[in-house]
């Protein structure tokens, strides 16, 4: 599903019948995976299907001209265009379920429990080294990337918060539940989170937690309106165009069988007059050669369009 404001929402048809997880954006469209498949859009309504991949993948990002997705096993795929991918046996034996890029390195998550090595960083996405969670018991469920810092949360059982972050992707501190973290479902976990404008927003069954202070950001410059004056009667003739040199054809009988004129068009004209033609040639035969802006003071008798500039000389009729 679509929105263009997160508030109102459409529905899409998928490019395959597959359980999709996670979707990112980079290189002007939307990439999406899943178990067993991926699919591309330009535009989030039509999709493409990258065909059966055999991996479930479980997170993908987007970073310096890529997209990376992490699986539920050792894979590592990376695609240019989200319909492509390579695969590569790079990761240990884990449940993947997120990865996160910034400052040049990927960090990625895993979400079963069994040992402590559940986060895994690259400086390549190809080479990986393993690194020590702080809370081994909980299921890492997504990771990001703000203030600074990598932050990952999951599942707060047996005492374990669910929380933790790394400034180095190597040690991982835990950090403090919010009150009223205990209002999760029992066995619920922290699904996703994300950074924005100095907060980061974490969510789950019905619960959402914030860290930090929301900063909207400074709204984008206007410009001011303008306005163009229309040109006076006669200013584009005067000043836009120029008539240089025509050439006619004659046939044996002296009867012109081509006309060609050429017309300069100055880039320093009143914007009211200026198209994006540098010469307009005109024949006998092609009328015109190159089609004309609607409301042109370039204007002929046999023209559409609607020129209120005085005409400019073109071959006679006799011509």
């Amino acid at each position: 599903m679509t929105s263009p404001d997160g508030v109102t929402w459409s529905t899409a048809r998928a490019a395959a019948d597959r359980c999709w997880t996670s979707v990112a954006y980079g290189n002007g469209r939307f990439v999406a995976v899943g178990i067993g498949g991926a699919m591309a859009s330009t535009d989030g309504v039509n999709w493409l299907d990258a065909g059966p991949l055999g991996a479930t993948m479980n997170s993908v990002v987007y970073s310096e001209g890529r997209f990376l997705a992490v699986s539920s096993g050792t894979e590592v795929l990376t695609s240019t265009d989200g319909l492509n991918w390579t695969s590569r046996d790079d990761l240990p034996l884990r449940e993947w379920a997120s990865v996160a890029y910034a400052n040049g390195a990927y960090v990625a998550v895993a979400a079963d429990r069994s040992n402590d090595r559940q986060v895994a960083t690259s400086l390549t996405g190809t080479t990986w080294l393993q690194g020590f969670a702080t809370q081994p018991t909980s299921s890492w469920m997504s990771v990001t990337h703000g203030a600074g810092m990598f932050v990952a949360v999951g599942s707060p059982s047996q005492g374990a918060t669910g929380i933790m972050s790394s400034t180095n992707r190597i040690v991982w501190t835990p950090r403090t539940a919010p009150p009223g973290f205990g209002q999760l479902p029992l066995g619920a976990q922290w699904r996703s989170i994300t950074y924005a404008n100095g907060m980061f927003v974490a969510v789950g069954p019905t619960v959402v937690m914030t860290s930090g202070t929301y900063t909207p950001p400074p709204p984008a410059p206007t410009a001011p309106p303008t306005t163009t004056a229309p040109a006076a009667v006669g200013t584009c003739a005067d000043t836009f165009y120029q008539q240089a040199n025509r050439t006619i054809r004659w046939n044996a009988k002296r009867k012109a069988y081509r006309v060609v004129s050429r017309i300069r068009v100055f880039e320093d004209a009143p914007a009211v007059c200026r198209t994006k033609l540098s010469v307009i040639y005109r024949s006998s035969k092609t009328k015109v050669s190159l089609a004309q802006k609607s409301g042109s003071t370039l204007g002929y008798r046999k023209l559409k369009g609607n020129f209120n500039a005085p005409v400019i000389s073109w071959p006679t009729r006799k011509e």
